[in-house]
């Protein structure tokens, strides 16, 4: 105690922070081991009997993926992830996707399933050939930064295609209009 005063004093002095935050709205392949393929997904030796043809190195329940996507975003903003084909001949008319659940990179340690929503739940669906929604995030979402949500896509192509050497493009779209 000093002249009268109390023992403890309590000082305080503040310092003002400022940044700058940039914008992020942005898709990218996953380079995971697990997801195979990202711009060309190889189908050899299509059987047009069966009704499940898989990329090349790929098998039923083989715990793998033939595309990755990240998305990553701040915008706060609800999210839409589309797809489509597009292609000159019948291949496009007999592409099928199946879209496993995402996951919230953020959640540590090895990320989280998201409860976003998929439309066509965890079933395979025909690729159409113009943008379908596939996947809607959910709120927690909206700002998914550092590490962004992945999504994990499997491909076949159905049986009933003509002999011959076919090919399709698919387009992936990140959006925020439904």
């Amino acid at each position: 105690m000093l002249n009268g005063s109390p023992a403890c004093a309590v000082f305080n002095s503040n310092v003002q922070i400022s940044g700058n935050v940039g914008s992020v709205f942005a898709m990218e392949f996953s380079r995971d081991p697990s997801s195979l393929y990202s711009f060309y997904i190889p189908f050899t030796d299509v059987d047009p009997r069966s009704e499940y043809n898989y990329a090349y190195g790929r098998a039923e329940n083989d715990g793998k993926s033939d595309v990755g996507l990240i998305i990553l975003t701040n915008q706060n903003l609800p999210w839409y992830l589309k797809i489509h084909v597009l292609g000159p001949d019948e291949l496009r008319d007999n592409v099928g996707a199946y879209l496993g659940q995402p996951y919230n990179r953020n959640a540590l340690p090895d990320g989280a399933p998201t409860t976003g929503d998929r439309p066509f739940g965890d079933k395979w669906f025909d690729v159409e050939n113009i943008p379908s929604t596939i996947y809607m995030a959910d709120s927690s979402e909206f700002i998914n930064t550092p590490f962004g949500t992945i999504a994990t896509l499997s491909f076949k192509i159905n049986g009933g295609v003509k002999p011959g050497n076919h090919y399709c493009n698919i387009t992936y779209t990140l959006t925020t209009v439904p």
